[in-house]
């Protein structure tokens, strides 16, 4: 892009009260225990505001750099889709060409990434994923004791989906771990899992660990 884009889209910033040591200043974050509850209400309404910010300044990068990017969550090759996976970050190059690859051989499958946790879009992953058998959330780091003994994404997307009339079999699988790279046999792997639970309708495990798990 032209320098002159990126100005128009990040203006110079300037911070409302930056701190200098010509002007020492000091915050104290005591409040009162009557004050909890009500600044908590407000910060929760305050962040009921977040989503049209997000698709007011998409829709700003999407006009200046000439994108069509969504707001809140990105979708590849989920039109036709029977499976996907639900991943979040850089890993998701891998992953698309993972299902470039699966498509190949036949086999119907897309991603859903999410763009933001929170505010955690949960219509647009619904919406996005009531279709399909089965999905699998890649997870690249873990929620010690969790409820799904895994990673964090997945407890996020079951929630997200539990409210469709019909929903998809959900399983994780921990890898990426420490930054470690994910392997293009390593999504064949998942996808081979994800076609398996389609096939008998239903979750063998919750979550799987790529590379320590017996065949």
């Amino acid at each position: 892009p032209e320098m002159a884009q990126v100005r128009e889209f990040l203006p110079p910033y300037k911070a409302p009260h930056p701190l200098s040591p010509l002007c020492p200043v000091s915050h104290g974050p005591q409040i009162r225990p009557d004050q909890g509850a009500p600044m908590d209400a407000q910060r929760a309404a305050t962040f009921l505001q977040v989503p049209k910010v997000i698709r007011e300044a998409t829709a700003d990068f999407n006009r200046i750099f000439g994108r069509k990017y969504d707001p809140f969550i990105e979708k590849y090759r989920m039109e036709d889709a029977e499976y996907a996976f639900f991943i979040q970050g850089a890993h998701a190059n891998t992953c698309k060409n993972a299902i470039n690859h699966l498509r190949k051989q036949g086999l119907k499958i897309g991603m859903v990434r999410p763009r933001w946790v929170r505010p955690w879009p949960t219509t647009e992953i619904a919406g996005a994923l009531s279709k399909v058998k089965a999905v699998a959330s890649v997870e690249t780091s873990t929620s010690y004791g969790g409820a799904m003994r895994g990673g964090n994404l997945i407890h996020e997307l079951r929630a997200s989906l539990y409210d469709l009339p019909k929903r998809p079999m959900v399983t994780s699988f921990m890898a990426g771990l420490g930054g470690d790279v994910i392997l293009l046999e390593d999504f064949h792997y998942m996808a081979k899992i994800l076609q398996q639970m389609g096939k008998e309708k239903k979750t063998r495990k919750v979550v799987y660990w790529v590379g320590f798990e017996e065949e």
